[in-house]
């Protein structure tokens, strides 16, 4: 009996280490929390270090930080043929440091665009690494012949939506349904985290209407987006005077465009401009709002799963959209709308994404209970798919895969 606990205690873990691939904040967050469930994972019986191109939540899970996501993070076609050259001195890097490193595993984070290259490019060069792609991309939406891609480069799909997975069973792709984070994270329709949230929100009280205006998390779109929101509270200012409007900030580093946009709405109307808050945490914002006016993006997905009644937006240049109309295959934009395979909220894109179409649909949010209430339900329907489909443990697979 002691012969046998001296050997288990002078016995050692085996170490194993991954490389994590975040180009962009939903990765990173989705990367975090992926570092979290393993290190949480009581089965767990091994040692994994964490390297990679990260976000803050990734280092602060405990990820080395070899690049960080905001070298990666461009939006849009022709922003992308910008930045390519960059863009791909950035790829050779991390490649050479991948192999060098020869890490375990490879999970790369969405991205496709950036990490089904990689993943390829690591299968030519060392097929002993092992990858798995998180985040299936949305190969029955556009491009669905990336599929042949990822096949060459992916030995596992982890799909976020359980009607993914047997895309890639037809193509006899390794795929898992691991469910989406942010569906067991958030609480639907919860006046708890209203009135906390509000508390913690300078200047907001239980009893304020409260408009949430959310334009992206990149700078190519708060670019394009925001200068369009402070026209149309501007035009409509007037009809908005009991209302108070808090504008996220997902990244401080933005701050100056969101102020210089509002400077002359200030300088015009300081009454009004009192009732315009900045807030730096877009998960408070989304609670204490009675209604958002967002950019099409995760951010849809996690005000559908809160229960907050929405107007969706988006703007891209000109050639960008272009391109996108050509390779897309799906009827909708947002992802609440794209889950349910119908327009349950409103999309105004490119032309249509002006200041009267979103007093439109603001003030029929507002004064239309009957519509209100409608895209509420719908939003708990789109919520319910998601928690009550089956999926697998996401730490178990990844162990498994090592």
């Amino acid at each position: 009996m002691s012969n046998l606990s001296i050997h288990k205690h002078n016995s050692k873990k085996k170490s194993y280490s991954i490389a994590l691939v975040a180009c962009e904040p939903s990765g990173d967050l989705l990367a975090a929390d992926l570092i979290n469930s393993i290190n949480a994972d009581k089965h767990n019986q091994v040692e994994i270090s964490f390297f990679g191109v990260t976000g803050p939540k990734m280092e602060q899970a405990g990820c080395d930080k070899v690049y960080s996501i905001d070298e990666l993070s461009v939006m849009g076609i022709f922003e992308i043929i910008k930045y390519l050259p960059k863009l791909i001195k950035l790829r050779k890097k991390i490649l050479n440091i991948i192999l060098d490193k020869k890490p375990d595993l490879v999970i790369a984070i969405d991205a496709p665009d950036f990490n089904l290259g990689l993943e390829k490019k690591i299968k030519n060069l060392n097929n002993n690494i092992k990858t798995i792609h998180y985040v299936s991309p949305s190969i029955w939406a556009w491009r669905k012949n990336r599929i042949k891609t990822i096949k060459k480069g992916v030995d596992k799909v982890l799909c976020l939506f359980p009607f993914e997975v047997h895309l890639y069973n037809d193509y006899n792709i390794p795929a898992n349904y691991v469910g989406h984070p942010l569906a067991k994270k958030y609480k639907f329709r919860d006046n708890i985290k209203k009135n906390e949230s509000r508390d913690i929100i300078n200047h907001l009280n239980a009893k304020d209407i409260v408009i949430g205006l959310l334009p992206g998390s990149r700078k190519s779109e708060i670019e394009a987006i925001f200068p369009v929101l402070i026209k149309f509270l501007e035009k409509y200012k007037n009809n908005f005077k009991n209302i108070k409007f808090v504008i996220a900030l997902s990244n401080n580093r933005h701050e100056n465009i969101i102020e210089s946009n509002l400077q002359h709405l200030k300088a015009h109307d300081k009454n009004f401009s009192n009732n315009i808050l900045v807030h730096d945490n877009s998960e408070q914002v989304l609670y204490a709002s009675d209604l958002i006016l967002c950019a099409s993006g995760t951010v849809t997905l996690e005000a559908a799963l809160i229960g907050v009644p929405m107007v969706v937006v988006y703007y891209l240049s000109s050639f960008t959209w272009l391109l996108t109309k050509l390779l897309v295959s799906s009827k909708y934009a947002a992802l609440p709308n794209i889950i349910s395979n119908k327009l349950i909220v409103p999309e105004l894109l490119q032309k249509n994404f002006n200041v009267d179409n979103l007093y439109y649909y603001t003030n029929k949010l507002l004064n239309d209970i009957e519509y209100k209430n409608q895209m509420i339900n719908n939003l708990e329907q789109v919520k319910n798919t998601l928690c009550f489909s089956e999926y697998e443990s996401i730490s178990k697979i990844v162990l498994e895969s090592l």
